[in-house]
């Protein structure tokens, strides 16, 4: 066996590294810096080694990504610096809740985000995510997934200087904010971008350029197509460039080329930039399709694991404090695997997402026991974002072989759905729009807002008050089960006084072929206030969804401790223990007849509960 020559050849680089760092650096600064690179040069040398090992300036390379962690631990602020030093509490806090907007829907711009401040204090959000705020292209954009400069904000949203003052304000009053990395691709119109289109050498090579179709016709027949209606495959022409361009999503998204280490060390520069204006953590968007690999799927690969722990790793020397949260929207044991202590500490939780509106649509919880049953544990210290829904549309990622040991066809199934949610199934309560609709598979994805997806938008066309309540009810025993289940939750701000789909985005050209615009501008501060104050559909939510939040922070059960399913006897019922509560919780139409259960005193009516008995969307948080 070959004897393990990287911890000498290691340490001989860290000798050297010391010698070149230390002088930029005060004696306290070098103590902090060097202390926390002394217990991650091995490891950061053996992963830039499996990426770029074979190069001939792999030692340029060590050195380029030490010198940013560098950059990033002098730049930063004492305040900062000073809350790095133990790991954040909030990641283990039951009152940790997070609230998802786009800055221009919820407060207009930066320099009037402090004005929100009441609302996030009323709702209790403990953490604020800004989608994505930075400079983009006038026009198409992928709502801000298109980033043209992380140094700028969109001109009509104030300046950088602005949010990075209200982020330190939010801070000092309670609330944390969380932005976006997009991981994956420029925008076309990204200083990189431009230059590599210009013909500059050093920045063709940020990105993936084919002088012909030779090269994509061998590797486009592997890649799944993301969004179907763009038409062709994951390359395009481009005229600037003369050449066709990889770009998974959209053409104006060019991916970027990680087998370049100029690329990840650029990346890892930006990301030093958003983590020191002030935020908690980042969102580490289209994680998995990072690392390209001909041949391949291009998803998932381990190579993408690899980059983002060489990033964790930077962030570990320079921001320990600042947690990284995975986009990972794949096959559940895809997703899970980006969550973990040396990657990302935070994911979202797709499966417990879909699994709950999947027992909507079929009156049956089988899914939803199998992604809180043999789905949800994470390794120490890490938590699942749990949601109904965020600013994407959903996509029915449940297992097939789950699928299939239940009894359920997936093909099939997921055609149910969009049915189903598209309103297009007999007696279906939905209101959503197919998003994406492959022609050729059939496959789609549902848009809508969380109400209408629930049928609180059919209850109030058809003026039924029945229906009204019933969808009332929906909403709120779907939110017991995300805040009762574990996990940090997180809600799309709006959704909490239940707004229906805006179809409005339809007369805007630059939107209307994409119907996720639907439900992105919930938003309504008139709405939230007359709410809080008056009746209607929208207080009833409310004040649901704070009473649960309320007996969620009583109960302080850290979000890390996991349900434990068991059987109700009912297969439209949901029930699972956790900590010192039980939850059961009617997810059908029809009533149902359950097992009786361990405890029995009900914690939101606060009095004994002797039934059996639950009503279509009736739960009970027993204690």
């Amino acid at each position: 066996m070959t004897a393990d020559w990287i911890p000498a050849a290691a340490t001989d680089a860290q000798r050297r590294l010391h010698s070149d760092l230390e002088p930029r650096f005060g004696p306290k600064g070098w103590a902090e810096f060097s202390a926390r690179f002394d217990a991650n040069h091995e490891r950061l040398f053996r992963l830039l080694h499996a990426l770029y090992g074979e190069r001939y300036d792999f030692a340029w390379t060590l050195s380029a990504i030490t010198g940013v962690a560098a950059d990033g631990y002098l730049n930063r602020p004492g305040r900062l610096r000073k809350l790095d030093r133990e790991l954040p509490t909030w990641l283990d806090d039951p009152d940790s809740f997070w609230g998802m907007t786009y800055l221009d829907d919820y407060a207009g711009e930066a320099s009037e985000l402090l004005d929100r401040l009441p609302h996030l204090q009323a709702l209790g959000i403990s953490h604020l995510h800004l989608l994505p705020p930075y400079a983009t292209p006038e026009g198409a954009n992928d709502g801000g997934y298109a980033v043209s400069n992380y140094r700028f904000l969109r001109s009509d949203l104030g300046s950088m200087t602005q949010l990075r003052t209200a982020i330190k304000k939010l801070r000092q009053d309670g609330s944390g904010v969380v932005l976006d990395l997009i991981c994956n691709h420029t925008s076309s119109e990204h200083p990189w971008a431009i230059a590599a289109a210009q013909g500059d050498p050093f920045y063709r090579d940020f990105y993936f350029m084919f002088p012909d179709r030779r090269i994509p016709d061998q590797i486009s027949p592997h890649l799944r197509s993301i969004f179907p209606d763009r038409g062709g495959d994951a390359f395009t022409w481009q005229e600037g460039p003369q050449s066709w361009v990889w770009t998974t999503f959209y053409p104006f998204q060019w991916d970027l080329n990680y087998r370049n280490p100029h690329v990840l060390t650029a990346m890892a520069a930006e990301m030093l930039f958003v983590a020191n204006l002030g935020v908690s953590a980042i969102r580490m968007d289209a994680t998995p399709f990072m690392w390209k690999e001909p041949g391949t799927s291009c998803e998932n690969l381990p190579q993408a694991h690899q980059l983002l722990q060489i990033l964790r790793i930077v962030a570990d020397l320079a921001c320990p404090s600042v947690q990284f949260l995975s986009e990972a929207i794949v096959a559940p044991d895809e997703v899970s695997a980006f969550v973990n202590p040396i990657e990302c500490r935070l994911g979202y939780n797709p499966l417990l997402m879909t699994s709950v509106w999947d027992a909507l649509a079929t009156d049956d919880v089988r899914f939803l026991e199998i992604a809180l049953g043999e789905r949800f544990h994470l390794p120490p210290g890490c938590s699942w974002l749990t949601y109904l829904r965020s600013h994407d549309d959903i996509g029915w990622g449940f297992d097939d072989g789950d699928a299939m040991r239940i009894g359920v066809d997936p093909r099939l199934h997921r055609q149910y759905l969009n049915a189903f949610y598209s309103g297009q199934f007999p007696g279906s309560f939905a209101r959503g729009e197919l998003f994406q609709l492959n022609q050729e598979t059939g496959d789609a994805r549902i848009s809508g807002s969380l109400a209408s997806l629930a049928g609180l938008e059919s209850a109030l066309e058809e003026m039924d008050p029945a229906a009204i309540d019933t969808a009332v009810n929906r909403i709120l025993c779907s939110w017991a089960v995300i805040l009762m289940a574990g996990g940090i939750p997180l809600i799309f701000l709006g959704d909490e006084t239940a707004p229906v789909s805006d179809h409005t985005y339809k007369a805007d050209a630059d939107l209307a072929n994409d119907n996720r615009w639907s439900h992105r501008r919930g938003f309504s501060i008139e709405r939230f206030e007359a709410a809080m104050t008056e009746g209607g559909p929208e207080a009833s939510v409310l004040s649901g969804i704070k009473r649960l939040m309320e007996l969620r922070r009583a109960l302080a059960i850290p979000p890390s401790v996991s349900p434990e399913p068991f059987a109700t006897g009912d297969r439209g019922t949901i029930g699972f223990n956790r900590g010192s509560i039980t939850l059961v919780a009617n997810l059908s139409r029809n009533p149902a007849v359950i097992d009786p259960p361990e405890h029995n005193f009900d914690l939101i009516r606060e009095e004994p509960w002797e039934g059996n008995v639950l009503a279509p969307y009736e739960y009970r948080i027993l204690g």
